[in-house]
């Protein structure tokens, strides 16, 4: 399995990830990156993907044929664009307008509905930024798309950076061919009448393998230190 990520803002920067799925999977990504925003990236990337692993050809080839064209998806301004040979599907108002980030991390098609898994960053009390409580914080999300019939009809969220929220000091990873992400954030809980704040771990995963199945949400709290 392969995925090819291009990410332009604030710099150029395609990573391609190989998911072997033999008996002892093993995850690979090769990374690419140019400070200033590159149209060329593209070319200069899949060449040096052709010298380091020759066998992306065959990689490449095998997607192809598992059903019969590779589908892809793009930002076009707050729509997400999907295609493949013989469809265009195009779904307004996916994003804010002036987001600062977009990212696809997938694109599945099962039978005629497609699985799409973005990641986004937007102001937190939108556009432009402003004066007072998070006027000029920033919301990162990924997201898992279901769109059925050219129409998103259904949508998961895991929000791992958020000013109104304080969610912080996040990760991002492919693993085992898995996509995992996670943070620590706050809730609010007390005793007495007094309220207090309570750290939370939460954690979110998608397996490409079934992407029907969308995200994979857990929320724990952390564990306080014993007292010596």
């Amino acid at each position: 399995m392969v995925f090819i990520t291009l990410r332009f803002p604030p710099r150029a920067e395609a990573v391609a990830t190989f998911i072997d799925r033999s008996p002892h999977p093993r995850l690979t990504q090769i990374s690419f990156r140019s400070d200033e925003k590159d149209p060329f990236i593209f070319v200069r990337f899949c060449s040096r993907l052709v010298k380091l692993c020759p066998f992306i050809v065959i990689a490449l080839s095998a997607m192809l044929c598992s059903d019969g064209i590779a589908q892809t998806a793009h930002f076009a301004g707050e729509s997400l664009v999907i295609m493949n040979a013989a469809h265009r599907i195009l779904l307004p108002a996916v994003i804010e307008s002036h987001s600062e980030y977009g990212v696809i991390h997938a694109v599945q098609k099962r039978a005629g509905d497609y699985f799409v898994v973005i990641g986004v960053s937007e102001w937190s009390r939108g556009y432009p930024p402003r004066g007072g409580n998070c006027g000029a914080g920033i919301e990162s999300h990924i997201d898992w798309l279901h769109v059925h019939d050219g129409k998103v009809v259904r949508r998961q969220t895991g929000l791992y950076v958020s000013c109104i929220q304080n969610r912080d000091g996040y990760s991002i990873e492919w693993r085992h061919g898995v996509l995992h992400w996670s943070t620590e954030g706050q809730r609010r809980g007390g005793d007495d009448g007094r309220t207090t704040f309570i750290r939370v771990n939460y954690s979110w995963s998608f397996d490409p393998a079934h992407p029907e199945n969308g995200i994979d949400e857990h929320a724990e709290d952390a564990k306080r230190p014993t007292p010596k």
